[in-house]
């Protein structure tokens, strides 16, 4: 008897492991409120890109109006997290911004999916956004640079992650790994901005 009559015939779906990019795409289905503010993030940091690349440098009105300035508005505090610019002109600072804005966006959709499942679509943006004006008020406050153009979403995404351990542990583990990487980006970043000689914060 062939021992083959006796062995299960899965479907090609279900015998075949999902690819990754699959499995992130799961993850994300039905995440509406993380959907928006990746496409917040996006909209706003192309937007700034492409109305400030052709002016001179250090003349950016749109990125220092989102972007947490010295003497900035209140509205900064929350808005330089939805925002990410190039930290000088030419290749190599677009280069910078790419890798800055898409780490960011790639722990965004790691990280917020399960919590989201837990808080729904106003508790993440509630997070995201205590977890941004928090990071703002410590570069403010309680940092020894205060003065620097502070843009990006890192403090609020690890705002996110704080409350995905507490709220969410099972499921944040899987991106755990992928979060070890923000401070060596982070510090990647920092080493060719000053080797650049670009005066702008790589958060």
């Amino acid at each position: 008897m062939n021992s083959s009559e006796h062995e299960p015939v899965l479907p090609a779906s279900e015998g075949a492991c999902p690819k990754p990019a699959a499995r992130a795409l799961d993850r994300m289905r039905g995440s509406r409120g993380t959907w928006a503010i990746l496409g917040l993030t996006l909209a706003l940091s192309a937007a700034a890109v492409a109305t400030d690349w052709n002016r001179p440098a250090g003349v950016h009105p749109l990125g220092r109006a989102l972007a947490l300035n010295p003497g900035g508005g209140a509205w900064q505090y929350l808005t330089y997290a939805f925002v990410h610019l190039p930290p000088g002109r030419g290749l190599s600072g677009l280069l910078i911004l790419v890798l800055h804005l898409g780490a960011n966006l790639a722990l965004l959709a790691v990280i917020a999916p399960p919590l989201e499942r837990r808080l729904g679509v106003l508790g993440i943006w509630a997070v995201y956004a205590v977890a941004a004006v928090g990071g703002g008020l410590c570069h403010r406050y309680a940092t020894s640079l205060p003065q620097l153009t502070l843009a990006g979403g890192c403090g609020a995404i690890c705002g996110l992650a704080a409350a995905g351990l507490v709220l969410a542990p099972a499921e944040w583990r899987r991106g755990l790994a992928l979060l070890a990487a923000v401070p060596a980006a982070g510090g990647l970043v920092a080493a060719l901005t000053a080797r650049l000689g670009m005066p702008i914060d790589p958060n």
